[in-house]
């Protein structure tokens, strides 16, 4: 029989778990969209799509950094029933992204060309990339924001209003994208430029009904001249002393995914393309995965505002325990299921699909530890108010383990994409071996309201 406690923990889950992963799936639904659609077009316009996206993707795990951290301090008010301290916070969180969105498109424009040839050696896929490009450094700024007014809303408890925002902006992408793709209702054949627009047009209405939510009368979120006079030294100090490691580990592991990924090109355009379609599978998997981490940092930073403390590690351990079953059961689906998984994608060319095949299996069997790794950072430790330890487990295993492995594997002896990947992967095990002594320790559970 279930307990009042376990029903609790069910009816929470559901409450948030639930829309999060209708969002993610959405999210993940459209990129494959734009993936499948872009295959038409040739590897060389897969490789290209794929490499600028992960450069978009290092934008957009730089946000989620800066919304993490922010987020740590919302859920903690919000527990404690604190709006003052919830707006200045969400200011600062506005403030940020804003800044990081402009940052961003002024470097795409000035270092277009260092950018390009970063992206690959091959000059169909800089040139692809670079029309791609072209167009989407106009989503970084507008995407930034309504990425932080969804965070905000999510870790009020509101998940809804984010899903409704996504599904508008899912069927306007997919719309947009293949008139534009495929020249469509009188409109010019754009190919990758047509991806890119159809991306532009999407991010425009989610960022015009994100603004129109936030103006709800039931929001507790707002942005004006007195909230933003009222954040002071103490308020930016105590949010930067917490905020800063979550920032800096976000970009630094986006910083090393964009490494990995000019690395993996340089195994020439098969590699490329083959990483890109297995991570977009892949990330289907995450969809789950990424709605409990989300979950579990609401949860357990709103029980930790309140001073629930020793619910909220019995509440990590439940998180725990699920995302260890579902880490298993995504692996074996991957390693028993690579060709009918594949079958998404028509018209891949012998070659390409035998890799992708390869890649599949092999993310299959290291899927469990970074599922679990992902629990501990983001959901456990990081709704905890622990950002620091690891942001220093984050350097060590990636940046002193996993990047030069790829380096020496790539340049050194020429090994094989798949190969290259199994030595990059073994970094979740070790990280997952560092990460355990400090869930077990309860150092984690701090209380920065205080």
């Amino acid at each position: 029989m279930l307990t009042s406690e376990n029903k609790k923990f069910i009816n929470l889950i559901l409450t948030i778990v639930l829309p999060v992963a209708f969002q993610g799936i959405i999210a993940t639904t459209l990129n494959m969209a734009d993936t499948v659609m872009v295959a038409t077009l040739g590897d060389a316009a897969i490789a290209a799509v794929g490499l600028v996206n992960q450069y978009m993707y290092f934008f957009m795990v730089t946000v989620f950094g800066i919304c993490s951290g922010s987020s740590i301090f919302i859920t903690q008010f919000y527990g404690k029933k604190d709006i003052d301290n919830i707006n200045r916070h969400f200011v600062i969180m506005m403030v940020s992204v804003f800044s990081v969105g402009v940052i961003f498109t002024l470097g795409s424009i000035i270092f277009k060309e260092q950018l390009l040839l970063l992206f690959s050696h091959e000059s169909e896929v800089r040139e692809l990339a670079g029309i791609y490009l072209n167009i989407i450094i106009f989503t970084f700024i507008i995407t930034g924001i309504s990425f932080g007014i969804t965070t905000a809303l999510r870790s009020s408890g509101d998940a809804k209003s984010p899903v409704i925002i996504s599904v508008i902006s899912f069927f306007a992408n997919i719309i947009f994208n293949y008139i534009f793709i495929f020249g469509k209702l009188g409109f010019p054949k754009m190919g990758v430029a047509g991806a890119a627009l159809g991306t532009l047009i999407a991010r425009i209405i989610e960022i015009v009904l994100s603004i129109i939510i936030l103006r709800g009368p039931d929001v507790v979120f707002k942005f004006n001249y007195k909230i933003a006079k009222s954040v002071d030294r103490k308020c930016i100090g105590t949010y930067l002393k917490i905020a800063t490691p979550v920032i800096l580990a976000e970009t630094l592991w986006s910083l090393a995914q964009l490494f990995f990924s000019a690395i993996y090109a340089r195994t020439g355009k098969q590699g490329a393309a083959a990483i890109q379609v297995t991570n977009t599978i892949q990330n289907v998997f995450f969809i789950l995965s990424n709605s409990l981490c989300a979950a579990a940092a609401i949860i357990i930073g709103q029980m930790i505002g309140a001073k629930e403390y020793e619910k909220t590690k019995r509440y990590a351990s439940k998180f725990m325990k699920i995302t260890i079953l579902f880490g298993i059961v995504s692996g074996l689906i991957l390693i028993l299921f690579p060709n009918q998984l594949l079958l998404l994608y028509f018209g891949l060319e012998p070659g390409l699909k035998n890799v992708s095949v390869n890649l599949l299996i092999i993310r299959g069997i290291f899927i469990l530890f970074r599922f679990i790794n992902a629990m501990f950072v983001i959901g456990v430790f990081r709704g905890g108010g622990d950002s620091k330890v690891p942001l220093i487990y984050e350097l060590i295993t990636i940046w002193i383990y996993a990047i030069p492995v790829a380096l020496i594997g790539t340049f050194v002896f020429k090994l094989s994409i798949e190969m290259i990947f199994v030595l990059v992967s073994i970094e979740e095990i070790i990280k997952m071996i560092m990460l355990i002594p400090r869930y077990i320790s309860g150092k984690w559970l701090k209380n920065v309201t205080e």
